[in-house]
């Protein structure tokens, strides 16, 4: 009796892993969904990267003292490169 009732409660766990792991899967799909699909920026800087990528597009260094503080970027300049050459 006791071998049949850990065989149903192995099975239940189980079960009950694989819901858990198949709910996280679509609430983690569902979140990236609407982080890919937002109609605003949702970044405090995602607007400026355009500015930065245009300043290293006129050939001009946006880490120089003539950009600072306007064309500062805390980020590597490798973003905007691909973004550059994928435009």
């Amino acid at each position: 009796m006791t071998e049949n009732y850990s065989a149903k409660l192995g099975i239940t766990l189980n079960s009950i892993y694989l819901a858990c792991i198949i709910l996280f899967a679509v609430g983690i799909t569902y979140n990236h969904i609407q982080l890919i699909s937002h109609d605003y920026p949702l970044d405090y800087n995602e607007g400026g990267m355009l500015v930065i990528t245009s300043t290293l597009e006129q050939g001009e260094s946006p880490y120089s003292l003539q950009s600072q503080p306007t064309r500062i970027s805390l980020y590597p300049i490798l973003y905007n490169i691909c973004l550059l050459y994928t435009s």
